[in-house]
């Protein structure tokens, strides 16, 4: 399965990589969006489809974005709740007002010593956690416990990943 598109026809593609030896068995990502398109290998994808894939997979392989998703975050001032657009990547969190990333509201740096932790829901948010880096703790909450669960999982990084 490829971008969520199931293979109709796998022989059918088997076939098309031993009719064609200069495939070796890969393809370039331009013979592989002619594939998707045609439609002979897969189900049909409405081009909406695909271009959502191709863009998420721009994002991880050539952005760096490993989690992107609205949460609402905790004022550090005035410690009123605001909803924001975060984009993690390896070694830091940004925060902007909405997707379309024009309005920067401020940035999580990450480090080795950055910690995630769970909290109990009160002031009438749930699925809260925060991520306390060594100057600053932040408040957050997840639209459910599955999409918290998702972004402390990608907190938990490898040391060495981080820059």
């Amino acid at each position: 399965m490829a971008m969520g598109q199931e293979w109709l026809h796998e022989e059918e593609l088997t076939d098309y990589f031993t009719q064609n030896a200069s495939l070796a068995g890969a393809v370039t990502v331009w013979q592989f969006l002619q594939m998707m398109q045609s439609g002979r290998f897969t189900k049909s994808a409405s081009k909406e489809s695909l271009a959502l894939g191709i863009q998420s997979v721009y994002e991880e392989l050539v952005l760096d974005v490993m989690q992107k998703g609205y949460m609402w975050k905790k004022g550090h001032v005035r410690r009123n709740w605001n909803e924001r657009w975060f984009v993690l990547k390896t070694s830091h969190i940004h925060y902007y007002v909405n997707e379309d990333l024009k309005e920067k509201k401020g940035e999580i740096q990450l480090d080795m010593d950055s910690t995630v932790e769970v909290l109990p829901d009160k002031e009438g948010k749930r699925c809260l956690f925060c991520i306390k880096t060594a100057n600053r703790t932040f408040e957050l909450s997840a639209s459910d416990t599955k999409r918290r669960q998702e972004w402390i999982d990608k907190h938990e990084l490898d040391p060495d990943d981080l820059e």
